[in-house]
């Protein structure tokens, strides 16, 4: 599923978005979080849904609570830009069997 038309077209003319970009934004969004070893996005229909599925693999000793809200932000700034009442958000977190040390800055 590429290209969806928003809810704000009109007969005049139709407004479509690349829901693909829209998925990997949100999945980029997430994946900025502290804690977040890596994340992906994807629209696809389940059940005749329209679903924004986000996955992200979380550090051990990731702060769930902070990873869980950044998750619905990320989920619902992807519904507003796709504009849609039948979309649905669904996060998975995966937590890492190893942590990883991060970079120290010097």
């Amino acid at each position: 599923m590429s290209r969806l038309t928003v809810s704000r077209s009109s007969p005049e003319g139709r407004l479509t978005v690349d829901s693909s970009a829209v998925a990997s934004a949100a999945a980029a969004e997430l994946g900025d979080t502290l804690g977040v070893r890596s994340s992906s996005g994807k629209v696809r229909t389940d059940r005749g849904r329209l679903v924004v599925d986000l996955t992200a693999t979380i550090e051990p000793t990731a702060d769930i609570g902070w990873v869980a809200a950044a998750a619905d932000r990320a989920s619902a700034n992807a519904r507003q830009v796709l504009g849609r009442a039948d979309v649905s958000c669904r996060t998975r977190l995966k937590v890492a069997r190893r942590g990883r040390e991060l970079s120290r800055v010097r």
